[in-house]
């Protein structure tokens, strides 16, 4: 007997929903709107032929079931954006890293640069001074050469004077025997030249 009323109940709900799509075919929506997820959509369409008499109140409480998809939508665009934003962070980090390191690479190479530069102008004064030391070397055994010369040729000089000096004597036999005493005949003391 419960199977005979199940039964009526299941026919005559049927018949109901039979007539309700023939009498209000405006209020079907087409299956692209299950598509695109659209909120009116998602529930009973057979609600939608009575939404016009329901209540503002009573909407707002019928669209307020479907914004914890919008809300869960909203926290994942949110978190889109955040990963974006830290993904740039992490993008201009690095690039500041690299700018960094290619300015401390240029900054030690500069610094080598003025290094080896340093070294170049040491190494310039070095062989200037020993150049010069050289020079003055040379020069001082120059000098020293032409003084020696000079000696050399007041020695020939002072030795060619005394030979003509003693030469009227060089046959004069008591001046050679005592040069000294006819020397000071010839000179007295005291006297001037």
């Amino acid at each position: 007997m419960a199977a005979k009323v199940l039964a009526i109940f299941a026919l005559l709900a049927l018949s109901v929903s039979a007539a309700t799509a023939v009498t209000f075919p405006q209020y079907f929506t087409s299956p692209i709107a299950f598509e695109v997820n659209n909120p009116y959509a998602l529930y009973n369409p057979l609600q939608q032929a009575f939404a016009s008499s329901i209540s503002p109140f009573l909407a707002m409480t019928i669209q307020q079931q479907y914004w914890p998809r919008q809300i869960f939508q909203q926290q994942i665009l949110q978190q889109v954006q955040q990963q974006q934003q830290i993904l740039q962070q992490v993008q201009q980090q690095q690039i500041l890293l690299q700018v960094q390191q290619q300015q401390q690479i240029q900054h030690v190479q500069q610094q080598l640069l003025q290094q080896v530069q340093q070294q170049q102008l040491v190494q310039h004064v070095q062989q200037q001074q020993t150049l010069q030391h050289m020079q003055q070397q040379q020069t001082l055994q120059q000098v020293q050469q032409q003084q020696i010369l000079q000696q050399v040729q007041q020695q020939q000089i002072l030795q060619q004077v005394q030979q003509q000096q003693l030469l009227p004597f060089v046959f004069n036999t008591p001046a050679i025997a005592n040069s000294v005493a006819y020397v000071q005949q010839l000179f007295p003391i005291g006297a001037c030249f």
